[in-house]
């Protein structure tokens, strides 16, 4: 094969796996709230994941060249349903409508791809494709970013969100210095304080007593703790309180709301009046 040819392959291949690293940790990055960061990094954790069924593939196809056909018609059957996976994904967390633009664009890519594999069904060409090395090295690397970085990305995002809280806790407690009580609200048009971090959209405050609860919701890996939604809580009183459901307010006695609030885990974070609140 013709060095360009090859030096081309890898470029694309290292300029593909680039973009969808950084789409795949962008909610956990410095920046304003953007609605469709962690669909977008959801989508592709969860393709990577399942990739890895790719890579043997890859790994015969470049042992046994002839038998590219093969090879190419079982990474297409296993493509499809990543893409159907994602697509999914991409219809419950976004909406119906970016569901089916997503389906339309494999259909899409699915239509561009099927000539050249029929064209290898009567290749027996001796000359090794570097389209393999795709199967191999994308999906793989998208896994070990997670593995290795998914734990110290979603504490960077929450010990940020934290940080940048201090302002508005700051103003919250001198509002009670000045009037003896905590606000009853904090509800308006504009938010005035931002958690910077963009899977973070917004703090949330909510009066409990002479005490208050102050909490975030913060970005998670989808397989760091699978089907697991973090709230960060913040309660100068350390009483804390976390429900899984609005109607519980109403319709639950306090003993019943103190017995049970829907959480399966909650622990420090290792900052004062600070926890965790883990729900499924």
């Amino acid at each position: 094969m013709h060095k360009n040819k090859i030096t081309q392959h890898i470029l694309s291949i290292l300029a593909i796996t680039v973009l969808l690293v950084l789409i795949m940790v962008y909610p956990f990055l410095p920046g304003g709230y953007d609605r469709l960061a962690l669909s977008f990094s959801t989508m592709i954790q969860t393709g990577g994941a399942f990739g890895l069924l790719l890579i043997p593939i890859g790994i015969l196809w470049l042992l046994k060249p002839r038998q590219a056909y093969a090879f190419a018609r079982a990474a297409a059957v296993i493509g499809m349903i990543i893409a159907i996976i994602v697509s999914l994904i991409a219809f419950f967390t976004i909406g119906a409508s970016f569901g089916f633009i997503m389906v339309a664009f494999f259909a899409y890519m699915g239509w561009k791809f099927w000539p050249r594999l029929k064209l290898l069904k009567n290749s027996q060409a001796e000359q090794r494709s570097l389209v393999p090395l795709y199967l191999i090295a994308i999906p793989a690397t998208l896994v070990l970013v997670q593995v290795f970085f998914a734990g110290p990305l979603t504490d960077w995002s929450r010990d940020r969100a934290i940080a940048n809280s201090a302002e508005l806790i700051d103003h919250i407690e001198n509002y009670r210095t000045q009037y003896g009580r905590y606000p009853e609200s904090l509800l308006a048009q504009h938010k005035d304080y931002y958690p910077d971090v963009v899977g973070v959209e917004e703090y949330h405050y909510s009066p409990q007593g002479e005490s208050y609860n102050f909490f975030f919701e913060n970005p998670q890996f989808i397989f760091k703790n699978i089907g697991t939604r973090e709230w960060i809580v913040y309660n100068p009183q350390d009483e804390h309180r976390m429900y899984s459901h609005t109607a519980w307010y109403m319709l639950l006695t306090p003993e019943e709301q103190e017995r049970g609030q829907g959480w399966y885990e909650t622990g420090d974070v290792g900052v004062s009046h600070w926890k965790y609140f883990w729900f499924d």
